[in-house]
């Protein structure tokens, strides 16, 4: 088993390694064994991870159910979302945004979220409702949303983004529920 974090990266959390790994190419094909003693892999701690997708969590009596959401809300970490009734079905939809630009080299960026509208089906699930679609654009690193009524009755949406200006929305579109087909205008 090989390590996930480059050479740099594990020094700046274990400096002692600076002494064992002094170049690059001893530390890129060196296994987790090769870098620490077999004692010390006993003392540690193990996680896992099963999943890293965004996931919803129902509460059923005390009881926590998880509901898969569509992929194309996988593409960024969320960071906060709004619960409301978007098309006005009587159900709640959920609007939500993230975004993370200042990771690590080993980790990219995780900037490909564009703000996402789900709307609830009869069934419980989501369907992901195009950005064109419903008018709501969230680029940056949200990092909070808020709905506000508007002194004209019009709702909006204030986007507080991480290392940005705040955003206010005032465009979210009237979106149209028909059962088992999707969302239309």
């Amino acid at each position: 088993m090989y390590p996930f974090a480059g050479r740099d990266a594990i020094i700046s959390q274990i400096p002692r390694l600076k002494k064992k790994y002094t170049r690059y190419t001893p530390y890129a094909s060196a296994t987790i064994q090769d870098i620490f003693s077999k004692e010390e892999l006993n003392k540690s701690t193990y996680l896992y991870a099963y999943t890293f997708e965004n996931t919803i969590f129902k509460n059923d009596n005390k009881h926590l159910t998880a509901i898969s959401i569509p992929y194309k809300v996988q593409l960024s970490p969320v960071y906060d979302f709004i619960v409301s009734d978007f098309n006005g079905d009587g159900k709640k939809d959920i609007l939500m945004a993230g975004n993370y630009s200042y990771s690590d080299t080993e980790t990219g960026e995780m900037d490909a979220g564009n703000g996402s509208l789900l709307l609830q089906q009869a069934d419980g699930s989501f369907a992901f409702v195009e950005n064109r679609d419903h008018g709501f654009w969230a680029q940056r690193e949200v990092r909070e949303l808020k709905s506000i009524q508007l002194a004209n009755g019009r709702e909006a949406i204030i986007t507080g983004n991480n290392r940005g200006p705040i955003e206010i929305s005032t465009c979210l579109k009237a979106i149209h529920h028909e059962p088992n087909v999707g969302v239309s205008h």
